[in-house]
């Protein structure tokens, strides 16, 4: 950014430089560091926005997940043995039983689901609208 000083000339971080003087100078100044602003702004977005092979990866995890849950068996998840700390620890932890009540439910189990984890049938939906509408949003270069 200019600064202008006596003499009608400018400071730059460069040095100095002979420029317009009074109101001329200042507004140059001014829409120098909107332009700068904007396109600061639209680095930012860019930056933000995911690339199209990272929505792939993300739409291939994703129905990779449902694939494994649809082939395992609810036995064989039955059987798993629970390994979190947080339950072992404090005697309670929200988040057990998520990927047993998942296959259950995959399976069209809602009973068993239910018995496991409460909680994941409550948040799951909500979770998968989220995620498909940010694959969806990503996937579409207008918005």
């Amino acid at each position: 950014m200019r600064h202008l000083v006596a003499g009608g000339r400018h400071s730059d971080s460069h040095g100095w430089f002979e420029g317009r003087e009074g109101e001329e100078a200042t507004q140059e100044v001014v829409s120098g560091s909107r332009r700068s602003q904007e396109s600061e702004v639209r680095v930012q977005k860019a930056e933000l926005r995911f690339s199209r092979p990272g929505i792939f990866w993300q739409a291939v995890l994703l129905l990779s997940a449902v694939i494994a849950l649809v082939t395992v068996p609810p036995a064989l998840v039955e059987r798993l043995p629970s390994v979190c700390l947080n339950r072992h620890i404090f005697g309670f932890c929200p988040a057990c039983g998520s990927l047993r009540a998942l296959v259950h439910l995959f399976h069209g189990a809602l009973g068993p689901a239910l018995r496991h984890n409460p909680n994941c049938l409550l948040t799951g939906p909500v979770l998968l609208a989220l995620l498909f509408a940010r694959l969806r949003r990503a996937a579409l270069p207008g918005r």
